[in-house]
């Protein structure tokens, strides 16, 4: 995963030279971040759920929400 980051990003800083498939690319480097702080943010909230107890859980997981929120779309994108 950090490998295919690091190609986007040189990809990114490089340039294609055509604006199109440099913007795809840097679509993909951020897609590729999110998922990552995304692993990242539900890793840290099972760490406080484990810390806190199972009473105060739910009071995390009401917080913080329970599950990721996809706030973008990326469709017409490849992600792989």
């Amino acid at each position: 995963m950090c490998i295919e980051v690091c190609e986007l990003m040189c990809l990114w800083l490089e340039g294609t030279g055509d604006l199109a498939e440099d913007m795809q690319n840097q679509m993909k480097a951020n897609s590729l971040r999110i998922e990552v702080l995304e692993r990242e943010n539900a890793k840290l909230n099972k760490s406080v759920s484990k810390l806190l107890g199972a009473d105060d859980a739910n009071a995390v997981a009401g917080r913080h929400g329970s599950a990721p929120v996809q706030l973008w779309n990326c469709s017409g994108v490849d992600n792989t």
